[in-house]
């Protein structure tokens, strides 16, 4: 696909609703646009719904290498304290992962958590193109 529109920082930040933050360097310095194939999209997210028994639109989304300076288990802490009904499905590989499903089953969260380990480019391009709110908890880059 080839980029449609370049966005860069200042005006990105414009267009935004909203923006939640712990750190500051996740200011936007570029961003590219594609235009989707919607169809094509949807039918593929179709298996990854089947797959992970998400809907879309339904659930929050987090792709992270499982490292203690990507801040997971304070989203696990929150997703703790949250009272909502999306699941959290949260994509990445690392050391922290035997961590992690430790505090889901300390935290009693083995039924809101969906991890998927590692994820092709393709089934996280569907994920994040219909979770209902993309969470980045990261401290630093």
């Amino acid at each position: 696909m080839q980029p449609l529109t370049l966005i860069s920082g200042p005006s990105f930040q414009k267009q935004l609703k909203a923006k939640a933050t712990i750190q500051n360097f996740n200011k936007p310095e570029k961003c590219y646009i594609y235009e989707l194939d919607s169809k094509k999209d949807f039918d593929y997210f179709e298996k990854v719904s089947e797959k992970y028994g998400i809907e879309a639109g339904t659930y929050f989304y987090c792709v992270s290498a499982l490292l203690p300076h990507k801040n997971l288990s304070t989203l696990l802490k929150v997703m703790r304290e949250w009272e909502t009904e999306e699941k959290l499905v949260l994509s990445g590989v690392g050391n922290q992962g035997d961590e992690l499903g430790g505090l889901l089953a300390e935290y009693g969260l083995q039924d809101k958590i969906i991890l998927t380990g590692f994820v092709s480019d393709e089934e996280r391009d569907s994920l994040y193109e219909h979770c209902k709110l993309f969470l980045f908890p990261s401290v630093f880059e």
